[in-house]
């Protein structure tokens, strides 16, 4: 077969003509957000440069990730991957409350995964995304803080 071959191959990985992008594309990962609360308001991370904001963005992707990753995963490694996003997640916590001047004793942050329509759906008239919580965290700010 003519599209099989190895040069063809090499040629759509590094360049991802290879790759069906769409947003209901099989083999293009859902992007997560991360939302928290300040004073019942909705807030998300801001950022001073674009190059921050990709960075970001890439360290959202790894979160989805390991979130893949940690089925597959011995008791170890998903300890280990569970400590660092949660040390993840806090540190993001504290700079969005700070960025936002947030008062409140009680931090909240969750990442959501953003769930597309079916293509059933979205014939129908559904065109509308979703927002799909896989993990919160409340932090209780101690009183000297």
């Amino acid at each position: 077969m003519l599209l099989y071959n190895t040069p063809l191959l090499v040629y759509g990985k590094l360049t991802g003509t290879g790759v069906g992008y769409g947003f209901f594309a099989p083999n293009v990962k859902s992007s997560g957000l991360f939302i928290g609360d300040c004073d019942g308001q909705q807030i998300m991370p801001k950022f001073n440069s674009f190059e921050s904001a990709m960075r970001f963005s890439t360290l959202s992707s790894t979160i989805s990730d390991d979130m893949f990753i940690q089925t597959s995963a011995n008791d170890t490694t998903k300890a280990l991957i569970d400590k660092c996003s949660d040390a993840i997640y806090k540190a993001i916590a504290v700079k969005m409350y700070n960025q936002n001047n947030c008062v409140q004793d009680t931090l909240y942050l969750s990442y959501n995964i953003i769930m597309f329509p079916t293509l059933k759906q979205y014939a129908s008239g559904m065109h509308d995304y979703s927002l799909f919580k896989t993990k919160e965290l409340r932090i209780i700010k101690k009183a000297n803080d």
